[in-house]
């Protein structure tokens, strides 16, 4: 798990990625214990390079505007203006829980967040995450209207040394659906995150 740098407000803050192994008592137990114990953030090899990736793309937009050129290649064919460049997100999630989130783009008059990915496996997974969803929740607290998520996908293959090609996985997005992200998914885990980590504080605070 990652190592962020949180205000000291009182509140208990996190986001998406430390949220998505709290589904059940123990999951949130164990993420509470790399918070606990601050964990040195990871730097394996597809991570370090998916992030430099990120880094090219972040500069190229911040010069342009637009999503980066390469994914006009066919059959991926997008590009569109965007407002917010990893900039980072906040919203109260329930009282005391401040939800974090930094979208790698957003374009506000297309009502779009777009996630870039490095990939060399399957591109389908990516339907069934709920990273962009979570973004949509967090703009939608931002009065920013959000009506689909974009993955922009850059496919490499097995070896990483050579790009095949570029993809786009388009997700539509309604309030419907960030509604039930909200009651089903982030709430509930928030709750048992935030939880797990006040009775692991205060069992350390007594041995």
């Amino acid at each position: 798990m990652a190592e962020y740098v949180y205000p000291n407000d009182g509140n208990f803050h996190t986001r998406y990625s430390e949220l998505v192994g709290c589904g059940t008592i123990h999951g949130a137990s164990v993420a509470a214990q790399e918070r606990l114990l601050i964990r040195a953030k990871y730097h394996g090899k597809i991570l370090q390079f998916g992030s430099a990736r990120h880094k090219m793309w972040e500069e190229e937009s911040k010069k342009t505007g637009k999503t980066p050129d390469c994914f006009l290649e066919p059959p991926c064919r997008f590009q569109v203006p965007i407002d917010f460049i990893e900039q980072e997100i906040t919203c109260d999630l329930i009282p005391g829980v401040v939800l974090h989130g930094t979208p790698d783009s957003v374009s506000v008059i297309w009502k779009t967040i777009i996630d870039y990915k490095t990939v060399s496996g399957k591109l389908s997974t990516y339907m069934s995450s709920k990273q962009i969803v979570t973004y949509a929740y967090l703009m939608a607290m931002n009065n920013v209207e959000i009506d689909q998520g974009v993955y922009l996908c850059e496919v490499w293959n097995e070896e990483r040394n050579k790009i095949i090609g570029y993809a786009k996985i388009q997700k539509p997005i309604s309030m419907v659906d960030i509604r039930k992200h909200y009651t089903n998914w982030l709430k509930p885990r928030a709750l048992l995150l935030k939880t797990a980590f006040e009775q692991l504080t205060e069992r350390s605070k007594s041995t």
